[in-house]
């Protein structure tokens, strides 16, 4: 009995469930997971431990995203149930359009398991749908003609093809009844779905279909702590309680023309309505064919992006201007307009958002060091629900002493890996901090990845701790933003961020990013630290808590300061001793 006989039952008991109309919550997660794992045994069995599964391609016009990243998309399970499903119907509209006709599907980036043409197979023979299979990481293509050998598919393949869909060329005359392309992300960001799609327009019948029909990217406010709160709720309110919908910005269907820049669309700002949905976001929605669509956040694909999140009635912004910019790093590039304000708004500098310390360290030494660490296995870093890619840590504190131990948590035992040891410049830095060590770690960021806005709630200088950054390798591509202003760290510098704000970070560059990072507790000599660095302790609004020897100790230091600054912390320090009944000496 050979493999395919034995696979093909399984193939279409799966698929039967992910092309039927149930759409419960159990029979989805049921059918995707047991769709992914039928797919992924079929590489375990052969042994394919070889290939470069973890790594993405960067293209002219976007990621190519790895055989690994590609095969994980199967777990979205609406995602993959509302493509399939889609899929199948314009497979049926088609077939009743050109009957007697075997279909012509051309299928670019199918990754790893062609995932959307299989469950067709299941139901239509060789005679009546044929395709091509076009696929340009090199890895995902080996995988993919394993795949088509076993469950014997060869029969329904025209042409498997190798390369950059944007560069792809069907002989004459050839025209295809359906074009099916899903390479994109959230927001259409990143990945290669416009270039792809403009680029092979031009091969699709006058009379055939392109899935998804539509891709449609609309500007939106929303209240996020609504509508997150809103999804725990047992019958979730109505959308407009968190969401208000404001102009469409682009389009991806059938007329996206093929050659050009795309326009430049202005949205207004409804300033009425900015103090109740105060964050503006990209909105995606996906009609892939038919009734079959996915709403924002129904899939990783159409959860809103955000722009931005500032205070639109202070900063003077009434309108932004979004274009959708086909590149290397394809996405959408926003302009605020109105904005006199908003460069004094963001430059103040009593929000203390960012400070880059007066430390500098030797690239060179530093890059000595990381090579030691190079030696040693890397960990994926353990929040996966806020980034995309490829992250990975490296401990040099922590709080079991291992060097895989890469999560912060609360104690007060932290300890030196044996790595660190090894590492003499790290250890020398270290040691350089009069002040309590908590986590130390190295972290390592791929090209193409993608850390989402998020925010790590409390951990900022005015709340008694801190997070500073030490690159060691970065790329001008890289874009790390902290409330709405990218950071230009060069290597050796030392930075301190408020990462209590929403702070996001996007790898658009070619080489590896790896920094140093410190988390500590504030005391007298960080404060002096920081106070030469131009950090305005007057703003702060969340008073930390000291012991009244902590307070004399840093009464003086402060004394040797010799600034205003210094001064009215001294002041402050004085008046909460007195108030104790426990007066300096």
């Amino acid at each position: 009995m050979t493999n395919s006989t034995l696979l093909q039952p399984e193939l279409r008991r799966i698929c039967a469930a992910l092309l039927g109309d149930e759409e419960g919550y159990d029979v989805l997660y049921e059918s995707a997971n047991a769709y992914y794992q039928l797919l992924f045994s079929l590489h375990a069995m052969d042994d394919l431990g070889g290939v470069h599964a973890w790594e993405g391609l960067m293209l002219p016009t976007g990621k190519a995203i790895s055989p690994d990243e590609a095969a994980r998309c199967i777990q979205d399970f609406w995602r993959t149930k509302k493509f399939i499903k889609g899929f199948f119907k314009a497979v049926l509209a088609a077939r009743e359009k050109f009957p007697g006709t075997p279909l012509q599907v051309l299928y670019a980036g199918t990754g790893p398991f062609a995932t959307l043409a299989l469950p067709i197979t299941t139901v239509f023979s060789p005679d009546e749908v044929q395709f091509t299979l076009l696929e340009v990481q090199p890895e995902s293509y080996q995988m993919l003609q394993h795949t088509i050998d076993s469950f014997d598919l060869q029969a329904y393949v025209r042409e498997l093809w190798l390369g950059d869909a944007t560069t792809y060329h069907p002989g004459p005359p050839m025209q295809f009844h359906i074009i099916l392309t899903e390479t994109m992300a959230q927001a259409l960001d990143r990945e290669p779905q416009v270039a792809i799609t403009r680029h092979l327009l031009p091969f699709l019948h006058p009379e055939g279909y392109l899935v998804p029909e539509a891709i449609i990217v609309r500007a939106g406010l929303i209240n996020l702590s609504r509508a997150f709160s809103s999804r725990m709720e047992p019958e979730p309110p109505s959308p407009d309680t968190y969401l208000l919908e404001l102009d469409e910005v682009f389009r991806v269907d059938r007329n996206l023309p093929d050659a050009g820049a795309f326009p430049e669309v202005t949205i207004d700002i409804p300033m009425d309505q900015v103090r109740d949905y105060p964050e503006l976001h990209l909105l995606t929605s996906v009609h892939v064919f038919g009734s079959e669509h996915m709403k924002y956040w129904q899939s990783s694909l159409t959860t809103p992006k955000q722009i931005k999140h500032h205070p639109f009635d202070r900063s003077g912004v009434q309108q932004c201007s979004i274009r959708y910019v086909v590149a290397e790093h394809p996405g959408f590039t926003c302009t605020f307009i109105g904005a006199e304000n908003l460069a004094a708004e963001l430059d103040k500098k009593t929000d203390n958002r960012f400070l880059k310390l007066p430390l500098a360290f030797d690239p060179d030494l530093l890059a000595q060091d990381l090579a030691t660490c190079d030696a040693v296995v890397w960990s994926q870093h353990f929040n996966t629900n806020d980034y995309e890619g490829d992250w990975q840590a490296l401990a040099l504190r922590s709080a079991t002493g291992a060097p895989d131990a890469i999560i912060p948590i609360e104690i007060d035992t932290y300890q030196d890996t044996e790595l660190l040891q090894s590492c003499p410049y790290f250890k020398a830095i270290l040691e350089q901090f009069e002040c309590p060590l908590d986590a130390v770690r190295l972290l390592s960021l791929a090209p193409g990845s993608h850390i989402k806005l998020h925010r790590d709630h409390g951990l900022s200088y005015e709340q008694g701790c801190f997070r500073l950054h030490i690159p060691i390798l970065t790329d001008p591509g890289l874009d790390f933003i902290v409330a709405d202003t990218r950071l230009d760290m060069k290597p050796g510098s030392c930075w301190y961020a408020n990462f209590d704000l929403p702070h996001r970070l996007e790898h658009r560059g070619r080489s590896r990013r790896v920094h140093l990072v410190i988390d500590g507790r504030r005391n007298a000599w960080t404060d002096a630290l920081f106070e030469r660095a131009g950090y305005q302790f007057e703003a702060e609004t969340t008073e930390p808590q000291y012991d009244n020897a902590t307070k004399r100790e840093m009464i003086r230091h402060l004394e040797a300061m010799d600034s205003e600054a210094a001064r009215g912390i001294i002041r402050r320090l004085r008046a909460e001793l007195e108030a104790d009944a426990d007066p300096v000496d």
